[in-house]
């Protein structure tokens, strides 16, 4: 499985890109249709405890858990950010859902 949004603010990965300087613009279209594929992923695990924005500082509503489509998996925090913030996603899935 292909991992998305690894970010060194998630992983304490200094080696990974900061989701601080990891932000794009899409058409409306296009956010809407890759927010829409986000949300309707299979719900894996659950992550107990407050989720908290690594920009704002604010807490996020709703719980940490894993989604995946079987090919790609990511963090249910990620919807949040990519729909506020615009965060740039792998231009490899991005082409995937939009295809």
């Amino acid at each position: 499985m292909i991992v998305i949004g690894k970010f060194k603010e998630f992983y304490n990965d200094d080696k990974l890109p900061s989701i601080k300087q990891s932000f794009t613009q899409y058409t409306p279209e296009q956010k809407a249709k890759i927010l829409n594929y986000l949300k309707s992923g299979n719900k894996g695990a659950i992550a107990p405890g407050k989720i908290t924005d690594v920009i704002s500082g604010e807490v996020i509503d709703g719980e940490l858990c894993c989604y995946s489509d079987g090919k790609y998996g990511w963090r249910s925090d990620l919807i949040y950010y990519f729909e506020k913030y615009n965060i740039e996603l792998p231009k490899d899935f991005i082409n995937y859902i939009l295809d």
